[in-house]
């Protein structure tokens, strides 16, 4: 039974030749830039189980992000995800790309967010109305949260 293991494992950081840094408790913190805050109002398209599929279609390619008011990190991406949204609106004709969210804690969005398989948060999906006939075909973000 390993549930302990990940309590005995050490992070050790490399330099670009692949010597170590020192002992992480040794090293300095590093430092974070202030939390993000959006005071514009909102651009991106809040999204229901009836408005998803016509709303995917309309865009060329369409970024959801799939939260929960509740989640930390939902609550931290927020103002970043209004920003994208200003900015991508700024930058693209309308049709092009969309930024969109879906609140899986809703009754009008949480059978979309199960026939997603949603089952973390957030969740950052690109569908592509060009590849995603099947409604199938979408790309799921695996990065940090």
């Amino acid at each position: 039974h390993d549930a302990g293991l990940a309590a005995s494992v050490s992070k050790i950081h490399l330099d670009a030749k692949g010597r170590q840094l020192g002992p992480h408790k040794d090293r300095k913190e590093k430092q974070h830039s202030v939390d993000e805050v959006h005071e514009g109002e909102q651009k991106s398209l809040q999204l229901t189980t009836d408005s998803f599929d016509s709303t995917r279609r309309a865009n060329e390619v369409m970024i959801v992000n799939f939260y929960t008011p509740w989640c930390h990190w939902c609550q931290k991406l927020e103002p970043v995800w209004e920003k994208t949204a200003v900015a991508l609106q700024e930058k693209f004709e309308q049709g092009k790309i969309g930024v969109a969210k879906v609140d899986c804690t809703a009754e009008d969005a949480e059978s979309l967010c199960t026939t997603h398989g949603i089952d973390a948060f957030p969740t950052i999906m690109v569908f592509r109305a060009k590849y995603d006939t099947k409604d199938k075909e979408h790309e799921r973000y695996h990065g940090e949260r």
